[in-house]
């Protein structure tokens, strides 16, 4: 029995080839019983491709299973009131982005 049911939604369906000069983002919903999870991946395909460039081999399947296994961090110094996770293993610190952030990425 499946858990959890999953859609996906995004241009990232498009073959590779038709992707170059698109934004790729890719929408994920997912259930756990009564819990409901949605996550946006950002340029999703540009990124992949980052991370196969700069993770090979075992490298990305490490950097995957670090990321699985956050807490939230206390990072001094920042007014902005956003959440800090870091690895448990203190390799990767993930930072939740602002409305102006994400703005400023998407025209980037």
């Amino acid at each position: 029995k499946q858990w959890y049911q999953r859609r996906v939604r995004g241009s990232t369906e498009l073959p590779p080839e038709e992707l170059s000069g698109r934004a790729s983002h890719v929408e994920v919903e997912f259930a756990d019983g009564a819990t409901k999870f949605f996550c946006k991946f950002y340029f999703a395909a540009e990124f992949d491709r980052l991370r196969t460039l700069l993770m090979p081999g075992e490298a990305l399947h490490d950097f995957i299973h670090s990321l699985s296994y956050c807490s939230k961090w206390q990072a001094k110094g920042g007014k902005s009131g956003l959440s800090f996770n870091k690895s448990q293993d203190d390799r990767w610190v993930v930072k939740e982005m602002s409305r102006l952030e994400l703005q400023a990425l998407l025209m980037f």
